[in-house]
């Protein structure tokens, strides 16, 4: 667990120290999968000497919430900063709207894992989320890219699809609306 660790912490500290802003925000992203794993990895069926260390079918699957909630939280933060860098760029003449493909993105990882059920991350948290993606796609319709406006579309298709597809009391996705 603490090379789990260690390594969770070079990945995000080299994600930080990355040059541009979009990749920043990508790779907070993808490290907080590290603090977030479905089940335990096992090495069925390889033999030892292939390289691959030998784990018991006993251990824990990694579920650190918090680690996962400061990952994306840290992309939103990156985010917001690559959207004033933008601002300031628009006033000097040049376009905007690259940020929001990130937006959209940093949805996506939020539905994951809300969809996988991290403690932290309510149906309240979500529909903020998603109404301040919906609120900049708007504001910003006339930059906005066909392939970031069909990748919103595919986003809120995939939230209606899981609302029709739950059913009962455990129902997470019936409550969001966009």
């Amino acid at each position: 667990m603490d090379n789990r660790d260690a390594l969770t912490q070079s990945v995000t500290s080299y994600a930080a120290k990355l040059l541009k802003r979009a990749d920043q925000c990508r790779a907070a992203c993808a490290a907080s999968h590290l603090a977030w794993q479905e089940s335990a990895p096992t090495t069925e069926g390889k033999s030892e000497g292939q390289g691959e260390p030998s784990t018991s079918g006993n251990a824990a699957a990694v579920r650190d919430f918090q680690k996962v909630m400061a990952g994306l939280k840290r992309a939103l933060k990156v985010v917001a900063a690559t959207k004033q860098q933008r601002a300031a760029v628009t006033r000097q003449g040049k376009a905007a709207g690259q940020h929001l493909l990130l937006y959209v993105e940093i949805a996506n990882h939020y539905l994951y894992y809300f969809s996988k059920g991290v403690e932290s991350m309510s149906t309240g948290v979500m529909q903020q989320l998603l109404e301040l993606v919906a609120s900049e796609l708007a504001q910003h319709q006339a930059d906005l890219d066909p392939d970031t406006k069909t990748y919103w579309e595919a986003t809120k298709k995939h939230i209606q699809f899981q609302k029709s597809a739950e059913t009962g009391a455990e129902s997470k996705f019936a409550a969001l609306n966009i």
